[in-house]
């Protein structure tokens, strides 16, 4: 009983440690980009599934019942096996969901810091007496500002350590106060608007 749970227990210790850094990175987008987690993740895991589950109806591969839980929930094929394994769904869903997470904590990331960045550049030109500070004025965004941004949000001890060993153009990356605790409790509207 125990070996037909290997499969399922050979997923969930590989990815454990990938949904772990998924949702240290992206709990405080999860609420509030929900929409873009589900429809990066949903249709491309579904996909996989289907065409899984086309490749074993074709005889194109096989997954052995040896170490399988045995689940399976569309009808069975010519020899008994039901073609939609519930072992290999999770690994088709999971990995899915490992890379397209990731894309959606980058993209979700992206648009919250461009309008922090936004906020940021209303905020220096009303101090500086102009209504608008031309574009060439400004510090320019690069990756290094966006990564950080990101690791500020779920550790911002470490965030600072990396900025000190490579120090970025600016301090524009850093969370504007109140803000890690702003997307904790459901969003703001900005981000709700960029949706």
């Amino acid at each position: 009983r125990l070996r037909r749970l290997r499969c399922l227990g050979l997923v969930a210790s590989f990815f454990a440690p990938v949904f772990a850094l998924i949702l240290n990175l992206g709990s405080r987008y999860l609420l509030s980009h929900w929409r873009l987690f589900v429809a990066g993740w949903l249709p491309p895991g579904a996909w996989t599934v289907a065409i899984d589950c086309v490749g074993q109806q074709q005889r194109v591969w096989r997954f052995p019942q040896t170490f399988l839980t045995g689940v399976a929930t569309l009808p069975p094929d010519s020899s008994g096996v039901g073609l939609l394994k519930l072992d290999i769904a999770a690994v088709y869903l999971v990995s899915t969901f490992a890379v397209t997470g990731t894309g959606a904590i980058i993209l979700a990331a992206a648009q919250e810091f461009a309008a922090q960045r936004q906020r940021q550049r209303g905020g220096e030109a009303s101090e500086a007496g102009r209504a608008g500070a031309a574009e060439g004025e400004q510090e320019p965004e690069t990756l290094w500002h966006l990564g950080l941004f990101i690791l500020h949000g779920a550790a911002p001890a470490l965030a600072e350590r990396a900025a000190a060993v490579v120090p970025p153009s600016s301090s524009a990356w850093r969370l504007a106060p109140g803000q890690a605790d702003g997307a904790a409790g459901g969003g703001t509207g900005a981000r709700e608007e960029a949706l």
